[in-house]
């Protein structure tokens, strides 16, 4: 029988991914507040879930090792998860921008045109369109 907190974390998890279908350019804060509280928590429940169940199959000379391996498993995870993350979201953004006739040299480095997208007029055709390709 799996632990009541892993399964309301995957259903928390579950629905609130689901819920991330409501994020637009003009989602309110308080909705996706919600939103990625829901999904934060669900994650939260499970992650820890899986840390201790790990922990509670080992022996207990073998608990150290458990524990260790779970953090290892977990940091390699995030690392291939920022590269494979940031490359959909460079070739996303670039096909989002090509298709509304835009320069896609931003793509380089998206993080600093933010900036830049700030200094622009909010009423521009060009910030509008920025806009809607990162959204």
């Amino acid at each position: 029988m799996l632990p009541t907190s892993l399964v309301i974390g995957m259903l928390m998890s579950k629905s609130g991914t689901g819920l991330l279908i409501l994020l637009g350019v003009d989602t309110g804060v308080f909705t996706w507040v919600g939103i990625f509280l829901v999904v934060g928590l669900g994650h939260g429940l499970i992650l820890m879930s899986l840390n201790f169940s790990g922990q509670a199959m080992a022996d207990t000379q073998n608990m150290a090792y458990a524990a260790a391996m779970y953090v290892f498993t977990r940091m390699f995870g995030r690392c291939v998860e920022v590269a494979v993350g940031g490359t959909v979201f460079q070739n996303e953004l670039k096909k989002q921008l090509d298709g509304l006739q835009l320069p896609t040299a931003v793509t380089k480095d998206a993080e600093k045109f933010v900036a830049t997208l700030k200094a622009l007029p909010k009423a521009s055709k060009e910030c509008q369109h920025n806009i809607l390709a990162y959204a």
